[in-house]
């Protein structure tokens, strides 16, 4: 704990009215978490296989759900700004971009079913 206060202090971080300073204090509490998270960690040669197929899952299932929804909330923000209606084309470009997301979920699971169901012969 002294080294961060040290780090806290260096940076003049201890004033409260300063929202970099809690951004700061953030970023450090982060990187002291992930330090700890990015321990190498043992696991079996046929265990490996099943991890990375968890991870791509994960990222790819964050990337399609994430990428439509913000694409869409900015495009339909601009949109509603520019003609001068206010929540139409925000609720609207939502709308589709959940059913896209939809279809796009769906087959990405397809795809990863099949890849697990050869994983697993």
């Amino acid at each position: 704990m002294e080294k961060r206060a040290s780090v806290h202090h260096a940076l003049g971080l201890f004033y409260f009215g300063s929202s970099w300073g809690q951004f700061f204090k953030i970023i450090l509490t982060l990187q002291c978490f992930s330090r700890i998270l990015a321990a190498p960690l043992v696991f079996m040669a046929s265990d490996v296989r099943y991890y990375r197929l968890a991870m791509r899952i994960f990222a790819d299932f964050s990337g399609s759900i994430a990428i439509p929804a913000v694409l869409a909330a900015l495009l339909g923000k601009w949109l509603d700004e520019k003609y001068g209606t206010e929540p139409r084309y925000l609720i609207m470009l939502l709308a589709i971009a959940l059913i896209l997301t939809s279809v796009i979920l769906v087959r990405k699971a397809k795809k990863y079913l099949a890849e697990y169901e050869k994983l697993m012969k």
